[in-house]
């Protein structure tokens, strides 16, 4: 069998090839290296697992996602300026979309309440002042470039703008196929905001994210992997501004990260969107 070369994300480091694969008996699918290998926190155990020729558990418990969200939230919060809400709240939400949507996931998050883009911002901030420490110490870890600067962005003043922010909740993202087109016409790409947002519910999710929600899970990304969620483009956002506009999410490594808007009409090959599946805790 071929060798298989892994790339450990929280890292960026080459795994060993792992070609214990090839022992009789051993099925390991596509969905399990996603699931299993994508996401740091469980990816090291599960790789010893299979090097030693063992079978690989198909489930994340309940645990594990609470242990990954208490050690993640708690550094967002901190960062924000926001209060922990603790452990209890963090499970008892887990919990919930477990019951509602019949399983948890790796791809279930935790969200606190009270994340507002001045708020995020803060805590872009102060990560990038940690990940600048840790980028000169050659640990892995690189500030995420910002296309404004600190304190400069528009959207501080401008009064046309809807800030949506977060409510505790659970909000499921697979983060390795985020603003990857899921057919070959390109979609969400090339599609107007009422497109993208009955294109969404077709597919049984609520819509398209609010821009506080696709912050936050950029910043996560960029916290647990060390890469942005998507290579470039726009990611289209429900928050309107002015009667005939809508807020939108940018990166590219050129100009950095950026919230601006676009007109609802408008659709372009670079403007895509995430797909919002949300369970509010309800306290």
């Amino acid at each position: 069998m071929t060798v298989i070369l892994v790339k450990d994300a929280g890292h960026g480091r080459i795994q060993q090839g792992l070609d214990c694969l090839s022992q009789p008996g051993l099925e390991v699918t596509a969905q399990d290296w996603q699931r299993n290998v994508i996401d740091d926190l469980f990816s090291r155990r599960r790789i010893a697992t299979l090097m030693c020729g063992q079978p690989l558990d198909r489930e994340i418990s309940l645990d594990e996602i609470v242990t990954r969200e208490n050690n993640t939230v708690q550094l967002v919060c901190g960062w924000a300026g926001l209060k922990y809400p603790g452990t209890d709240v963090v499970r008892e939400a887990l919990q919930k979309a477990q019951g509602q949507w019949g399983d948890v996931t790796v791809h279930d998050r935790f969200v606190p309440a009270g994340l507002g883009l001045p708020q995020l911002f803060t805590a872009i901030y102060a990560f990038n002042a940690w990940a600048q420490e840790r980028e000169q110490a050659e640990v892995g870890r690189m500030p995420i470039p910002l296309y404004h600067k600190q304190g400069e962005e528009w959207w501080r003043t401008d009064k046309g703008v809807q800030h949506l922010p977060t409510k505790a909740g659970v909000s499921r993202l697979n983060h390795a196929t985020a603003m990857q087109p899921y057919n070959m016409t390109g979609r969400p790409y090339n599609r107007n905001y009422d497109e993208q947002v009955e294109d969404a519910k077709k597919m049984r999710f609520d819509g398209i994210m609010e821009t506080e929600l696709a912050t936050y899970h950029f910043l996560r990304n960029v916290i647990e992997f060390g890469r942005p969620l998507w290579a470039a483009g726009s990611c289209r956002c429900v928050n309107a501004y002015g009667s005939t506009g809508s807020l939108y999410v940018g990166w590219d490594a050129d100009d950095g990260f950026i919230v601006s808007y676009w007109a609802r009409e408008l659709r372009d090959w670079d403007i895509g969107s995430l797909s919002r599946k949300y369970l509010e805790l309800g306290r």
